[in-house]
């Protein structure tokens, strides 16, 4: 794992990390576990370097692969399930691009709200329930109007 796949899966679980001087700080700690937080030693001098000039926004917590396999388990035909996952692609893209510049506190709302999509997406695709999780990815695809609006002005 790289020093940028570090800070995505920080922001991924919902982790805020930052610089504060030679040490770097992750909030909620409960959060971090063993193997992350030894992956974020390895690469401290680096992380650190990208924490000093301003990260890329982080990944949004869409786990692509784990839709798909839902869709997989449930499959209608492949027409519809491409277009569903299409959907979900073209909507995660467009969150990610308006992730950039927004504060912190933006990000992690942003990131929880998306995780919360995600499961539910993934619910209804388990219980068969297409309009559902219809539904909900448009949700996810109004998602970058969202994050704009919650940008300080």
């Amino acid at each position: 794992m790289n020093a940028q796949a570090i800070l995505n899966e920080f922001a991924r679980r919902g982790i805020a990390v930052r610089a504060d001087g030679e040490n770097l700080i992750a909030r909620p700690l409960s959060r971090v576990d063993p193997e992350l937080r030894e992956a974020a030693r390895q690469h401290k001098d680096e992380l650190l370097r990208l924490l000093a000039d301003g990260p890329e926004p982080p990944c949004l917590p869409i786990d692509l692969s784990r839709i798909a396999d839902a869709i997989a388990r449930q499959p209608r035909s492949p027409f519809l399930n491409d277009l569903a996952i299409a959907t979900i692609v073209k909507a995660a893209i467009r969150a990610q691009a308006a992730m950039t510049g927004v504060t912190p506190a933006v990000q992690a709302a942003a990131l929880r709200h998306c995780r919360e999509l995600q499961d539910r997406i993934v619910g209804a695709i388990e219980h068969r329930d297409y309009q559902s999780a219809y539904e909900i990815a448009a949700r996810l695809d109004r998602l970058p109007r969202e994050i704009t609006e919650l940008r300080p002005q």
